[in-house]
């Protein structure tokens, strides 16, 4: 848990650099995730779910347009689960790093892309789903990402992207786990 703190701290501080090129946001939006569970059969999960933070736009290169956005973002997913063994409530700090390509049309409308690498680290859950002894999915999912959106009036900024799990988060060693989520979501540009 100590590295988990450190490592969100960490990364607080570094969006939190200021520099007079750089562009902070605060948002929330809508999650939908696939976890996907392959083994003698293959299973799909659909959990619904929220998520708020924030980003920082820095300009580090002297390319028009050309950013790096970190992010830290919370983010709760609950999956509607039939069976025996109830809903599964999962809780997760996502860091994502992307490079980004902005384009204004105008002082009112502009544009842009973005994708990069993230780290989910699950912090909470129920049915003890992280714990090391008992639970059955591994705590931490490096995911590659991809975002589209519009900023308006250069005030607001609407979004959507997807990100794709690359490890496999099953503990047991019979089956393989892959999460994958669409968010999109509204933002306010300082």
């Amino acid at each position: 848990m100590k590295k988990i703190l450190a490592l969100i701290f960490g990364t607080a501080l570094m969006c939190c650099a200021i520099d007079a090129s750089a562009q902070f946001s605060v948002g929330s939006g809508y999650l939908y995730s696939n976890l996907r569970v392959t083994g003698d059969g293959t299973y799909n999960f659909n959990m619904n779910g929220v998520y708020i933070g924030g980003t920082y736009d820095w300009a580090p290169f002297s390319v028009q347009g050309l950013t790096i956005e970190p992010g830290l973002y919370y983010a709760y997913q609950r999956l509607n689960n039939t069976g025996n063994d109830g809903d599964i409530d999962l809780h997760y700090i996502q860091i994502p790093v992307h490079a980004k390509y902005s384009y204004d049309f105008s002082n009112e409308f502009g544009m842009f892309a973005s994708a990069g690498p993230g780290l989910s680290v699950g912090v909470a859950g129920s049915q003890d789903i992280f714990d090391s002894d008992k639970g059955n999915m591994r705590r931490f999912d490096i995911q590659a990402g991809a975002e589209v959106g519009v900023v308006i009036s250069n005030l607001f900024q609407v979004k959507a992207g997807y990100d794709f799990g690359l490890l496999d988060l099953s503990k047991p060693d019979v089956t393989n786990t892959h999460r994958n989520q669409f968010h999109a979501g509204v933002a306010v540009l300082f």
